[in-house]
């Protein structure tokens, strides 16, 4: 018995330390260095309590990973770039297992709609000229467009979408007015189109009932937003950021073909190769960051990387297919996952936001144990 009540204060604390990071911020010059020192100490945190309370789960998957990632370090190039690289994966693989033991996921699932409502709180009143960042943590945002508690418009958008579906639950589906008012304040379509595609996984798995209306009213909330926001999300500046991005993807791909195919140039060195680059004339300008992780991680990582996210993907269907007795306790994971697996398209999640990269491995923690709504 008190084992099992230490068992729920330990999820609890690992939602509390959620919502803390996520809100919480240092009056650092850099955000994003502020809220990557948070997420290290909670990894470690909360490692140190689960090894005190026993490690029941084991978690090969993230251990094979941190593997490749300490190769990838060693192998074709150490620098400094690629220890700090292999440093975040391996808090977030602390973070991964630390979580994986909690056994109230439900209370992660909460956390995560407190963290989202503030931010949208924080957004709503900056849009009526009212920054609470500054008088909270004597923060000052850059502008009013969209920022909030993250460094810009994306990873707030991002962070919204990644929590939106702990509102697709009986006693929360409400709160998702206020996601839908937060991504328009965002200004960025990411949230947008990760929301609506998290909806119609969630729709595909259920099917019918009040949970189906729920996800049908959710995809029916993000278009509306889309058209109504539609003039300024997808004009010509937009676009031009989208010709951009997909500019610096395709000359850095063709640059990680042609040197390093298979092992990639290194976790973590594109940030140290890519003014050589630009020097040289290899690049016409781009990004330290190449804003997709897919493609960050081929470039980095090579091949190993690219075989390791298929063979993620195959398991994560055969786990779906195999556990039909427990199918309800992987839907709404799996369309978590998904509204991660889309801001991933957009965004070095991994490289640029250790609160989105947080979350999106919370997000990983559920799918492995379930989760009953």
């Amino acid at each position: 018995m008190s084992r099992l009540i230490f068992k729920n204060y330990y999820s609890l604390l690992a939602a509390s330390i959620l919502v803390f990071v996520a809100v919480f911020r240092l009056p650092f010059d850099d955000m994003r260095e502020g809220y990557s020192l948070m997420f290290k100490i909670s990894a470690m945190v909360m490692f140190a309590v689960a090894m005190a309370k026993g490690i029941d789960r084991p978690a090969p998957w993230a251990s094979a990973f941190l593997v490749l990632a300490i190769v990838s370090h060693l192998y074709p190039a150490y620098t400094f770039s690629s220890y700090v690289a292999l440093n975040s994966v391996l808090f977030s693989v602390l973070w991964y297992v630390a979580i994986i033991q909690c056994n109230q996921q439900k209370y992660l699932l909460n956390a995560m709609c407190i963290a989202a409502l503030i931010h949208t709180l924080v957004l709503g009143c900056l849009n009526f000229g009212f920054d609470l960042t500054h008088y909270l943590f004597k923060i000052k945002v850059n502008s009013p467009n969209g920022e909030g508690l993250m460094a810009n418009c994306n990873e707030t958008s991002a962070f919204l979408a990644i929590c939106s579906v702990g509102f697709f639950r009986k006693r929360w589906w409400v709160g998702l007015v206020a996601i839908v008012f937060g991504l328009y304040c965002a200004k960025a379509m990411v949230g947008i189109v990760a929301v609506t595609a998290a909806a119609m996984a969630y729709l595909a798995a259920y099917g019918s009932g009040y949970k189906f209306w729920l996800a049908f009213l959710s995809v029916c909330a993000a278009l509306i937003v889309v058209l109504i926001f539609f003039p300024t999300a997808i004009g010509q500046e937009n676009y031009a950021s989208a010709n951009v991005r997909v500019m610096w993807w395709e000359q850095g791909i063709g640059l990680w073909l042609l040197n390093y195919p298979v092992s990639g140039f290194g976790i973590g060195n594109w940030k140290t190769i890519y003014p050589h680059l630009v020097n040289k004339g290899y690049l016409s300008g781009g990004s330290l960051r190449l804003h997709n992780s897919y493609i960050h991680g081929l470039i980095e990582m090579g091949w190993p990387f690219g075989l390791f996210v298929l063979a993620y993907i195959v398991r994560f269907f055969h786990r779906l297919t195999s556990q039909a007795e427990s199918h309800s306790r992987f839907i709404l994971p799996v369309a978590g996952l998904v509204a991660v697996a889309v801001t991933c398209l957009t965004n070095s999640m991994f490289r640029m936001n250790a609160i989105n990269a947080m979350f999106a491995v919370t997000w990983l923690s559920i799918f492995k144990t379930g989760v009953e709504v």
